[in-house]
């Protein structure tokens, strides 16, 4: 509803302005689909590696849950990384940036699905689950890191606080919506059999990756 007020609002501005911030809407919706993709991560991820994985992290085994570590280790390897990235390629605005996040976090999916494809007895290997952390977020430091100095770049200086409230829906939006496809590799209550759960994880993996990279191609050619 947020978002679509900001929209009908958007339309009442003129020339310029009312382009630029459209540019804002349209990201501002992609977003939401940005942020159902990294609440993967904290979801649909943990009980992937709980049931089909073999639970090791380069070698050591550990709980489901710590596989959320990789998070945090990879943005502090990457802040040192990105700098010089921006440096070099000054013309990688931000749509280009989101597009490519969205692109990013949908290829993070298809790790998983050809984990799956290349599973033994049903159950990955934990490796494919660090690099799908570490591509997610690097698709968050393209898009979520970005999210309000996007707004203060497009968006009307007489409705920045109400995009910034937008965004924030957006986000909340996105938590629905995961919880929402979260029912769809919902396993019984007993049913654990990880021959069983992988090809649910295998279809839902393979179908959300493939709409992210979709809708990630027809930002970045717009």
């Amino acid at each position: 509803g947020g978002v679509l007020i900001f929209l009908l609002r958007t339309l009442t501005l003129k020339g310029t302005e009312r382009t630029k911030q459209l540019v804002a809407v349209i990201l501002i919706v992609v977003a939401i689909l940005f942020f159902v993709m990294y609440n993967q991560m904290n979801t649909t991820m943990v009980l992937f590696a709980q049931n089909n994985s073999d639970l090791k992290l380069l070698g050591i085994k550990v709980s489901p849950a710590s596989y959320q570590m990789i998070n945090p280790l990879s943005i502090l390897l990457l802040g040192f990384v990105l700098p010089k990235f921006y440096n070099r390629f000054k013309n990688f605005t931000i749509p280009y940036q989101f597009s490519t996040g969205i692109i990013l976090s949908g290829a993070g999916m298809l790790v998983l699905w050809l984990a799956c494809m290349y599973s033994t007895r049903g159950i990955i290997n934990g490796n494919y689950l660090i690099l799908t952390y570490f591509i997610i977020t690097i698709s968050e430091l393209f898009v979520s890191a970005l999210g309000l100095s996007m707004i203060g770049i497009y968006c009307s200086e007489r409705m920045v606080a109400f995009a910034m409230g937008a965004f924030y829906l957006a986000s909340a939006l996105s938590n629905i919506i995961t919880g929402q496809l979260g029912k769809i590799v919902a396993l019984p209550v007993g049913h654990t059999n990880p021959l069983t759960s992988l090809p649910v994880w295998q279809s839902y993996y393979l179908g959300i990756g493939v709409i992210a990279i979709f809708i990630g191609l027809i930002l970045l050619m717009g």
